[in-house]
């Protein structure tokens, strides 16, 4: 379901130390492998250190690619509904928030935003 609200919502009612463990150390590595995928190589690298500097960033962003996977499902545990104007436009009407695939219609500048409002929500409930 998407709202027309301003903000997605979240129901944390459920959350486990399991999943905040997963959220943490997903957190973490994709911190560490976007490094590696943003990693600027010196001026004098030799033909094999750049050969070997570039397998790293593919590795990387191969990496990245499967823990935002990762990362969805955990979001999927949460978010309840996202602002229809976060959406492409052409997403369905009742998207399963539930299935992490739904948040592939969410348009690539609002990630971040979502990110963000699942952390102020997660702080926001954690003082309840």
């Amino acid at each position: 379901m998407a709202s027309n609200g301003s903000k997605p919502t979240f129901d944390f009612s459920r959350v486990t130390k399991r999943w905040i463990s997963s959220w943490r150390q997903n957190s973490v590595e994709l911190d560490q492998w976007n490094r590696v995928a943003t990693e600027e190589g010196r001026d004098d690298l030799t033909a094999d250190e750049l050969r070997k500097l570039n397998s790293a960033k593919a590795q990387a962003l191969g990496e990245i690619n499967r823990l935002i996977s990762e990362r969805d499902q955990l979001v999927a545990k949460t978010v309840r509904s996202i602002p229809r104007d976060w959406l492409d436009p052409e997403a369905p009407e009742n998207l399963d928030w539930s299935d992490p695939e739904s948040l592939g219609w969410l348009l690539a500048d609002k990630e971040i935003e979502l990110l963000n409002a699942m952390g102020e929500a997660r702080t926001q409930d954690s003082k309840n």
